[in-house]
């Protein structure tokens, strides 16, 4: 049987695993996302990313095998600047504004002094709200592409969460076979 801090951090590092995975499910599904939706995604997993390091700093012991992950990241965050430098000023105060910020002193810092400062980073920054479109697919074959507002979201539990929706129809525009009368979002009916 594991002991308890090993169990743990197998926990914390499949969490941190989930999470990385849910970001690129969420880029591929949905379509039609606009740069600063994909902007916000790829944060999300910069943030994951950089909660793995800590994980795998206090699960490694000695600073050498963090170089290698430590370089790798600083390379996520090179890369994160490059691709969407155009939604920076919209990311004020988020994770990667403060990371960029800190980039002369995580470039110089050592393994384990990095991810000192990236913990006290994900504590300090503010969060980016997500919101994603929905598709509407009528039974005529029509797409209606809707932007829910984050008051449209309800979170019944842990790991939940449910959109509320109300879609006013004419008469018209709901045509079709009788029994195809349903929404569809991404493979979720709403009857």
């Amino acid at each position: 049987m594991d002991p308890p801090h090993f169990t743990f951090n197998r926990f914390r590092t499949s969490r941190r695993s989930y999470t990385a995975a849910e970001t690129y499910k969420m880029e591929f599904m949905y379509s039609g996302l606009e740069n600063r939706q994909i902007a916000i995604i790829h944060h999300m997993r910069l943030q994951a990313n950089a909660l793995q390091l800590l994980v795998t700093a206090r699960t490694t012991r000695g600073e050498e095998p963090m170089f290698g992950l430590c370089e790798q990241f600083l390379q996520e965050i090179d890369v994160f600047q490059r691709c969407f430098i155009s939604e920076l000023p919209h990311m004020q105060d988020s994770f990667v504004d403060k990371l960029l910020d800190l980039m002369p002193r995580l470039v110089n810092s050592k393994p384990l002094q990095m991810v000192k400062i990236l913990q006290t980073t994900l504590r300090q920054s503010s969060f980016l709200r997500l919101t994603l479109p929905e598709q509407v697919v009528y039974p005529d074959g029509q797409i209606q592409i809707i932007h829910p507002k984050p008051a449209d979201f309800r979170n019944p539990g842990p790991g939940r969460h449910r959109l509320i929706t109300q879609v006013y129809l004419s008469h018209t525009a709901w045509t079709g076979n009788q029994q195809d009368h349903h929404m569809r979002r991404e493979g979720l009916i709403y009857v």
